[in-house]
């Protein structure tokens, strides 16, 4: 399981995110144990869970997002030799393999 946790406080910490193992099923016990949250390792105060994938789903958005990436630096790289400029259309943010060139 991967949790990604917000602290809302006045902290540096922004997000964090945790890759969870609970093979033994312990971690409800474990956070009723402390309290019922996770907290910031900075200043201990609560933290706000974003959202919290299963490991599967978790690869399937990384990889998602790794071809997103992809597309958007071959647009940019494009836009600047046709303009000069580094303009990207958001119509380029998909996550669809990039076509190969022969």
């Amino acid at each position: 399981m991967v949790v990604e946790l917000y602290c809302r406080h006045s902290c540096p910490l922004r997000e964090i995110t945790i890759e969870i193992k609970d093979h033994d099923r312990q971690l409800i016990e474990m956070l009723v144990t402390h309290g019922g949250e996770f907290k910031c390792v900075l200043c201990r105060k609560p933290l706000v869970i974003h959202w919290v994938m299963g490991p599967t789903e978790h690869e399937q958005y990384e990889e998602q997002h790794a071809r997103m990436s992809v597309n958007y630096q071959i647009e940019r790289q494009r836009q600047i030799a046709l303009t000069g400029f580094g303009s990207v259309s958001l119509a380029c943010m998909h996550d669809a393999l990039p076509a190969v060139s022969k």
